[in-house]
């Protein structure tokens, strides 16, 4: 991540922005997407071994049938694009926002002293970035520059390339944020770029 801290320090040395970038493993743990998966492999496995050509004893029947919900438990939580999938994106999206949000405030982001902390959070399993800007950065920066900086963190998660693209976004917002919220003296960093926080 060192590349990312330098591209950060970079950011800030040319505007008066505090950024901070976060990466988590996932927004929310979805476990009714499991569990309603578990219930859909349950009810196959029943209907399969009622209806198969061969006869099985009532007791296997039963075990069976009770085995395959911890399995099919399983199944998907291991299966990260099987779970992703039955997941919409706009639940997705509403989760990291919401997670994203709350480390925001968690992290006293909204405290800096020009009221220009930036909070990059990056969800692993929805594959999302999430931007949360304080408001000294949402009147200061034009939106429809607002919105060029989100889409240049929308390719993040396009390939294996994670820190190179969360660069190339940062590279984005360090020639959008120099014009709009240029570097003041003494430009000293309120936040650390490496700041952790637990919900």
């Amino acid at each position: 991540m060192q590349k990312v801290y330098d591209s950060i320090a970079a950011v800030e040395q040319d505007s008066s922005a505090e950024i901070v970038v976060i990466k988590h493993p996932q927004a929310d743990s979805y476990l009714y997407s499991n569990l309603m998966f578990a219930m859909c492999f349950m009810v196959a496995v029943y209907t399969v071994l009622m209806y198969v050509p061969i006869e099985i004893d009532s007791y296997l029947i039963y075990i069976f049938t009770i085995l395959s919900l911890p399995l099919g438990f399983a199944i998907v939580h291991f299966l990260k694009p099987l779970k992703r999938l039955m997941i919409s994106k706009k639940l997705m999206n509403r989760k990291v926002e919401i997670y994203a949000r709350a480390l925001f405030q968690k992290g006293r982001l909204h405290l800096t002293l020009d009221h220009t902390g930036i909070l990059v959070y990056c969800s692993d399993f929805e594959k999302m970035v999430m931007i949360i800007a304080d408001n000294g950065v949402e009147i200061s920066v034009p939106k429809l520059d607002m919105d060029k900086i989100l889409d240049a963190f929308n390719d993040v998660y396009k390939d294996d390339n994670f820190e190179e693209n969360l660069c190339k976004g940062l590279a984005v917002m360090k020639d959008i944020l120099k014009v709009y919220l240029p570097a003041k003296e003494p430009n000293f960093n309120e936040i650390p770029d490496d700041l952790t926080i637990v919900l």
